[in-house]
């Protein structure tokens, strides 16, 4: 059949068949020599089939080309499904991650609602930690490097670890959008013996304690930032929180502590001008 037929049983445009003859997706079963006309069979009718399938379910055109030459082989179909099916569930966190933000920052529209944060210099005192450096995708992926935190402590006598002190260091972005970043958990001044074991030396910080989920804390940093150029200081290293009680803190001591109950300590380290 001529390809406006095609087009009309296949329900796919002229356009669209016209570019998966030029991509390689969908070739006419014959073409005119002579005046260029495409020619389609019926049987290819199943091919549109799966290739409107296949876009439904979010696969692009050059991954449909791969995926059509194994659409008979169940392991290697089954394969490219369940990665896609990975993906998507990803992408809908983000998006469910993203409606949370809007409906928080829509709900504190025309509110005067504003927090106040009060911003102290306090001295962190030098301190025995074990330390695991990692990189994640961003800023909610901290509880992936929590979890290889806590495979480092397993071995570890929990007796030895500290209370109230899960430190996160913030390294910085990479080229990619992924962030660097260190982890600490303190441990006893005598502990001689552990995998990333180090001493941290103590440090003069711009320091804002605050209750509750992470959805403001961008507030946080702005009020510190204010604060540290109001007063005369600049800063003089990386930033970095103490959860003194958090989501990551119950990897470690297996703890349930629900988020009005988070315990936060921002830390900017600074100096003088």
């Amino acid at each position: 059949m001529k390809i406006g037929e095609f087009s009309k049983l296949s329900r796919i445009s002229i356009r669209m068949l016209r570019h998966y003859d030029e991509i390689g997706l969908l070739k006419p079963e014959t073409s005119d020599p002579v005046n260029g006309y495409r020619y389609y069979s019926v049987r290819q009718l199943a091919i549109t089939g799966r290739i409107y399938t296949l876009k439904e379910m979010g696969f692009g055109l050059s991954e449909i080309s791969e995926i059509l030459k194994f659409y008979n082989d169940r392991e290697k179909l089954g394969n490219y499904l369940y990665a896609q099916q990975e993906k998507l569930v990803k992408e809908a966190e983000e998006t469910a991650y993203r409606i949370h933000l809007l409906e928080t920052a829509i709900g504190r529209l025309g509110k005067d609602d504003s927090m106040e944060y009060k911003t102290e210099i306090r001295k962190i005192p030098a301190t025995k930690v074990i330390s695991i450096e990692t990189t994640i995708p961003g800023y909610r992926n901290e509880d992936e490097a929590w979890d290889k935190m806590s495979g480092r402590l397993k071995g570890m006598d929990s007796a030895i670890l500290e209370p109230g002190y899960c430190k996160t260091i913030y390294r910085g972005a990479q080229d990619d959008g992924s962030l660097k970043v260190e982890l600490q958990v303190a441990v006893a001044s005598g502990t001689e013996n552990g995998d990333g074991l180090k001493e941290v030396p103590g440090m003069e910080c711009a320091c804002v304690s605050y209750k509750g989920g992470y959805d403001n804390i961008n507030d946080v940093y702005d009020t510190i930032s204010k604060w540290i150029e109001d007063n005369g200081y600049i800063v003089a290293g990386e930033s970095f929180n103490i959860y003194h009680k958090g989501p990551y803190e119950n990897e470690i001591k297996k703890e349930s502590i629900k988020e009005e109950e988070y315990f936060t300590e921002v830390c900017f380290p600074v100096k003088k001008k």
